[in-house]
């Protein structure tokens, strides 16, 4: 039996005893709480930036639905109603001028004929202002030239989007019967 224990004993000298490294020490996880400190407020010092990339890109979505919904709305519209709102109203020469301004080429000097529209539309606390213009294309009354320009301001910056459809007496002015379809 003595020597069974001595033994023992001599088996339980040889094995290095671990204390201490079961579980971390205090140093080890006041450097892991600092790391993680860190990163948290990484995160938290990057949510107003997140937020205002998000309000962005929520106007900027919400622009691109108004313009959308504008040229639809002539779309719409048969050859006959365009031409005869050209025919029959005329722009101030002050929108004129406004949309000269801010679209440069991209919209024709007018001569005689052009009807105009301005819709101020507020969503999410931002106004819109969509300008809706309506011209014949060179003269030429067979074809009615759509520009529509929506421009809204949010945290200081201005934001201006425009997009253009040319309608024919049996292109895209009437929904039932456009390829489109």
């Amino acid at each position: 039996m003595v020597e069974a224990m001595e033994r023992a004993r001599l088996f339980f000298d040889r094995t290095p005893v671990y204390r201490g490294k079961i579980a971390y020490s205090l140093v080890e996880v006041m450097i892991g709480m600092f790391i993680l400190s860190l990163v948290l407020m990484a995160c938290i010092a990057a949510l107003p930036q997140l937020r205002k990339i998000s309000y962005r890109s929520d106007s900027v979505r919400m622009g691109f639905t108004q313009l959308n919904a504008a040229i639809e709305a002539y779309r719409t519209r048969t050859f006959e109603q365009m031409a005869d709102e050209i025919d029959g109203t005329g722009a101030s020469s002050a929108n004129v001028a406004l949309m000269i301004s801010l679209l440069g080429d991209d919209i024709s000097t007018p001569s005689d004929k052009l009807s105009h529209d301005l819709d101020e539309i507020v969503q999410n606390n931002v106004t819109y202002t969509v300008d809706s213009f309506l011209q014949y294309v060179d003269g030429d009354s067979e074809l009615i030239k759509a520009t529509v320009v929506v421009h809204w301001s949010q945290s200081g910056e201005d934001h201006l989007i425009c997009s253009h459809a040319v309608f024919s007496e049996n292109g895209l002015s009437d929904k039932k019967f456009s390829l489109a379809n």
